[in-house]
């Protein structure tokens, strides 16, 4: 399974809202550096979608707000 995320980096609250089918936007709390946003968006959406850490990763848009994610099911 593929989902669409869009992330804002250093916000102030941590949020997870689903604009769509397998669509969503996360504001996470770390900066765009040093992969550390990257890894609460991952953290976020395997616990959102009770899945474990192994089973999500970034499939593409590893540099940019908009990323395709692939979940194993």
């Amino acid at each position: 399974m593929y989902i669409y995320v869009k992330v804002k980096a250093k916000a102030k609250t941590e949020e997870l809202s689903e604009v769509g089918p397998n669509r969503f936007t996360i504001c996470v709390r770390e900066a765009a550096q040093r992969g550390e946003a990257n890894k609460r968006v991952l953290e976020i959406v395997a616990t959102h979608l009770g899945r474990p850490l192994s089973a999500v990763r970034i499939f593409s848009g590893h540099t940019t707000p908009n990323k395709l994610l692939s979940i194993k099911d």
